[in-house]
């Protein structure tokens, strides 16, 4: 397919695409934001060294402070189009503003989004391993993924045997337990990687086996997820972006890019899922 005759509004979501289907627009999201809930589960910036000596690695650094991972979402074809689109460039203002140090919240950058899904994995888990280095050893991290990049992020970390350092996982707009349908990039044959084949249908026996065979791995972190009903991505089901077990907020009328742009969204998740201290 010649990308040049895609609509612009076809671009945009397929920046947004993560493992659902596209087939509406995405929500207006300009009115007031309600209150959060929560509901049962039915190469990036160089990081600085740090000089430190190794801390402890049962626990969080010697300073208090819980290094931020960020994993990017598909779309990286389209950055062109809107480079700020999946960046969490915002996202890092926001924690700013909450009280985080900007230095310690690291976005990893773009991974090559149309490889498979063992590839896009190996990758993400490279990246997350490069930044884990510039700290000392023992040091954990909260790991976030958008979209996309909740599902590889998750993946990083569980085949590669991460998950000790990881304090907290978190899935943003992220379809872990996958979603009914196929999205938009597979229907226009885009990038459509057996990564979409595997999270579809929503907890099909693949995704099921896969958890289970992860669930001492995944018992060791605190694992937390953030989505809206409004999300206009993640909603065959909404559940597909929700942890098994895990601390699951919903927030209503943020769409899938707002996710990781609203402030209404990142004080949430300071609340809920980091007990009110990121």
């Amino acid at each position: 397919m010649n990308l040049t005759s895609v609509s612009c509004g076809a671009l945009v979501a397929l920046s947004l695409v993560a493992g659902a289907c596209l087939g509406c627009a995405v929500p207006d999201v300009s009115g007031p934001i309600d209150g959060p809930s929560t509901a049962p589960p039915a190469p990036g910036p160089s990081l600085p060294p740090t000089g430190e000596s190794p801390g402890d690695a049962s626990g969080p650094r010697d300073d208090g402070i819980v290094p931020k991972l960020f994993v990017r979402g598909f779309g990286v074809t389209f950055d062109k189009l809107s480079p700020k689109l999946r960046s969490f460039e915002r996202y890092t203002e926001l924690l700013a503003e909450e009280g985080f140090p900007a230095e310690h919240a690291h976005d990893l950058g773009n991974y090559d989004d149309g490889k498979s899904m063992d590839e896009m994995t190996a990758e993400v888990a490279s990246m997350i391993r490069a930044a884990m280095s510039k700290y000392p050893e023992g040091t954990r991290f909260d790991v976030m993924g958008h979209s996309l990049g909740g599902i590889l992020a998750l993946r990083a970390i569980l085949d590669n045997d991460l998950h000790a350092r990881v304090r907290t996982f978190v899935a943003l707009s992220a379809p872990i337990r996958g979603q009914d349908s196929q999205p938009l990039n597979c229907t226009l044959k885009i990038k459509c990687t057996d990564v979409y084949a595997f999270y579809s249908p929503f907890d099909n026996e693949r995704v099921v086996a896969y958890m289970k065979a992860h669930e001492a791995k995944l018992a060791a972190m605190t694992l937390c997820s953030e989505i809206s009903p409004d999300d206009g991505i993640i909603k065959a089901p909404m559940e597909g972006g929700q942890f098994v077990g895990g601390k699951n907020v919903v927030l209503p009328k943020v769409s899938h890019l707002d996710i990781i742009k609203s402030p209404e969204a990142v004080k949430a998740l300071k609340a809920e899922c980091f007990g009110g201290k990121f």
